[in-house]
């Protein structure tokens, strides 16, 4: 993202704008992975961005191994199950932060017995930065999805509870993204738990990219492509 005053018409990148460069990633480095796949994976993201969300991070020891990296700040709402976004200290401060309820935990019953029969909760990571070289407010939201609900970029019917709870997700978070805009520009990361390519192919209303783009919102896979990136595979 670029961040600053930019000229009329200017390019939706930032590019030909007088802007500070500011970047963004997200990360789902798995639960069940060693410590030092995590420490490195972590290492070797955060060179590399200026904010991030990351995902799947439950333990205390990892999330306090986190909260101690110098030189970045970090904040993880109370909420059970909320994902950390992180920032590089030298770039943004911290002006507050929130745990935002996406869906109520329900029971599912056999629909994928691997997860149980109930889902807890489910929270958003929203955080509120401002940008020491511009003083502009950005807000960041980061999710992680329920897994199991979607494939190929479809719901799945023979799981109509567990995309009962999906649904409810993202009619959450877009009515949150259209709540924080009053704040400033808003960036939503993490694991949406489908793939971009074919979200965009089926465009279902229900799902992320038909209800985000919808608020005028541009993923940037539009931008960088899928091809051998991220999880997308062939589709």
């Amino acid at each position: 993202m670029v961040l600053g005053p930019a000229p009329e018409g200017a390019a939706a990148d930032g590019s030909g704008s007088s802007g500070v460069p500011v970047r963004v990633g997200t990360y789902n480095i798995r639960a069940g992975v060693r410590d030092a796949d995590f420490t490195g994976g972590v290492a070797a993201l955060l060179p590399r961005v200026d904010v991030a969300g990351l995902q799947e991070i439950a333990r205390r020891g990892r999330q306090a191994w986190l909260a101690d990296r110098p030189g970045w700040g970090c904040f993880r709402p109370r909420e059970a199950g909320a994902n950390p976004v992180v920032w590089r200290s030298a770039a943004f401060d911290l002006l507050d932060g929130y745990g935002a309820l996406l869906a109520h935990g329900r029971h599912i019953g056999d629909e994928k017995p691997a997860k149980g029969h109930d889902l807890d909760d489910q929270y958003a990571t929203v955080v509120h930065l401002q940008h020491l070289a511009t003083d502009q407010e950005v807000t960041v939201i980061d999710v992680h999805l329920l897994a199991g609900a979607t494939t190929a970029g479809r719901r799945r019917h023979d799981r109509p509870l567990m995309f009962g709870f999906y649904r409810d997700e993202v009619r959450s978070l877009a009515a949150l993204v259209e709540a924080e805009r009053a704040t400033g520009r808003v960036f939503v990361l993490g694991d949406f738990n489908i793939g971009y390519a074919a979200d965009a192919r089926w465009h279902d209303e229900a799902m992320p990219f038909a209800r985000l783009a919808a608020l005028g919102m541009v993923s940037m896979w539009r931008d960088c492509g899928t091809a051998g990136r991220g999880t997308h595979g062939p589709q």
